[in-house]
């Protein structure tokens, strides 16, 4: 895995559980996760509304925005959708 991610074809993902999770480095959109506090199921968001929000913050502070990192907490992910893990690799 170490390999993997050091020749960057994948990155590993830290939702702070104690798990080593990683996901292909395939394209360079931005898409946050959905992570269950019940069940810990995570699904991936591929709507990234920071863009405007980055910009704004570049602009006003003159320095470039490189990465965020954002994570919503749920309830229950099973309630708002019926897909788990799309993507995501557990190890």
């Amino acid at each position: 895995m170490q390999l993997l991610e050091s020749l960057n074809i994948i990155y590993k993902l830290n939702f702070d559980d104690g798990f080593n999770r990683y996901e292909l480095n395939v394209n360079s959109e931005n898409h946050h996760h959905l992570i269950c506090l019940k069940c810990g199921e995570i699904m991936e968001v591929k709507l990234d509304l920071l863009e405007k929000l980055e910009n704004e913050i570049e602009k006003e502070n003159g320095f470039k925005i490189v990465d965020h990192n954002v994570k919503f907490f749920l309830d229950t992910v099973r309630t708002v959708k019926n897909k788990s893990h799309f993507g995501i690799y557990f190890f």
